[in-house]
């Protein structure tokens, strides 16, 4: 495997990140519902989780990939400051 020999498209990314919140939030996440999660229209939405091809979420995840799990896991972690709490 040449780089980015990442093993998964962007679809397949995306796709799995869908169902993981439609389990996590016990119904399906329709685009409407992601677009507001993510501050973007239903058609924007649509097209990054099932259209474009997002070479850089792939060059991204190939180069996350070559840290060491408990490195990259604290990488994640600093990269993500948690859901605001609107009391």
């Amino acid at each position: 495997m040449t780089a980015p020999g990442y093993p998964f498209s962007a679809r397949d990314i995306f796709g799995d990140l869908r169902s993981r919140l439609s389990a996590e939030h016990e119904r399906s996440m329709s685009f409407e519902r992601l677009a507001k999660m993510l501050g973007r229209s239903k058609s924007t939405t649509y097209n990054w989780f099932d259209i474009f091809h997002h070479p850089q979420v792939l060059g991204f995840l190939c180069l996350l990939e070559r840290l060491p799990p408990a490195e990259r896991q604290s990488f994640i972690e600093a990269q993500l400051p948690g859901l605001p709490d609107f009391g």
